[in-house]
């Protein structure tokens, strides 16, 4: 799972229009989260994070054309549940430099 941060707003537009597929938006305890089966098909974190972005850039470019007052969310951290239930955090940081 990929955890969303973002305007409330925008993030329920995202599970308002993609609530299910391979991969899709979902709400649990008050956050927002891309997830699916295609997600779980990956074998690292690196590659679960790229192919999200991927994904999050596609379904803001829907939503823009609905709605273009949206705002796309940015992604905040990678879960992983574990064989014991337990869920491992993963954050990626990312940032740029000027001079």
């Amino acid at each position: 799972m990929v955890q969303l941060e973002g305007d409330r707003l925008d993030l329920e537009e995202l599970t308002k229009w993609f609530p299910n597929g391979d991969i899709f938006a979902v709400e649990e305890n008050g956050d927002v989260f891309i997830a699916g089966s295609a997600l779980n098909a990956l074998q690292d974190a690196e590659a679960v994070f790229n192919r999200a972005t991927q994904i999050l850039n596609e379904f803001a470019a829907v939503i823009l054309l609905l709605w273009n007052g949206f705002r796309k969310p940015t992604i905040r951290s990678v879960f992983r549940d574990d064989s014991r239930g337990q869920r491992l955090t993963l954050a990626f940081i990312s940032g740029r430099a000027s001079i």
